[in-house]
């Protein structure tokens, strides 16, 4: 047994906190790229829909392309390619087709963002673990050195633990963002489409 508890005695900290840190980085690039992303999007969203629709209902189509061009937003963007629809192209399957690829960009990243939230906390188990072994090996030595390596194996499984959680909480957090945000937007395109559909 003390030969088996030795093994954990070779695998540095490191080994667990890197993929902790490594899912800190990656959810940190999400939150910032995913946050100007929806600040874009619905940062003049009403406006931007009301100028492309009146612009339809006064000046037609190319008028309705040209605020479309304008606008930073991913729906009215979006919108706008049901006047551009390549000829053999059943309109209401291409602009399906359209919907979802927005649908895609704007539920971007949300399986990411899960993923972390789940893997943080068992990678800080893993490093309880094997913090724990590392205790229970430090037990079976005699001697000041034994004293030392049981307050290290406690500190690595404490801190895995916690720096696990750290990321796992707010990426928990930002996932139900992210759920929340994406399904007013993909409402908003729906919405207008049967609209835009409707004044077609």
């Amino acid at each position: 047994m003390g030969s088996l508890l030795s093994i954990f005695d070779f695998i540095p900290a490191w080994v667990t906190f890197l993929p902790i840190a490594v899912c800190s980085i990656i959810l940190l690039a999400v939150v910032i790229e995913r946050l100007i992303f929806f600040r874009i999007a619905q940062s003049s969203l009403a406006s931007d829909l009301d100028k492309f629709f009146s612009a339809l209902a006064t000046g037609g189509r190319e008028k309705a392309l040209g605020v479309a061009v304008q606008s930073g937003s991913i729906i009215v963007k979006s919108l706008s390619v049901f006047f551009q629809i390549p000829d053999g192209h059943d309109p209401a399957v291409y602009f399906q087709f359209v919907a979802e690829k927005t649908q895609r960009k704007i539920e971007r990243f949300i399986a990411v963002v899960s993923t972390i939230a789940t893997i943080s906390p068992m990678f800080g188990l893993l490093g309880t673990i094997t913090g724990m072994m590392k205790s229970f090996g430090a037990l079976s030595k005699s001697g000041a050195s034994s004293q030392e390596l049981l307050a290290a194996g406690i500190a690595e499984a404490l801190l895995t633990t916690a720096f696990g959680l750290i990321v796992a909480i707010p990426a928990l957090i930002f996932h139900n963002y992210l759920i929340s945000k994406s399904s007013a937007l993909v409402k908003e395109l729906e919405i207008n489409a049967n609209r835009l559909m409707q004044n077609e």
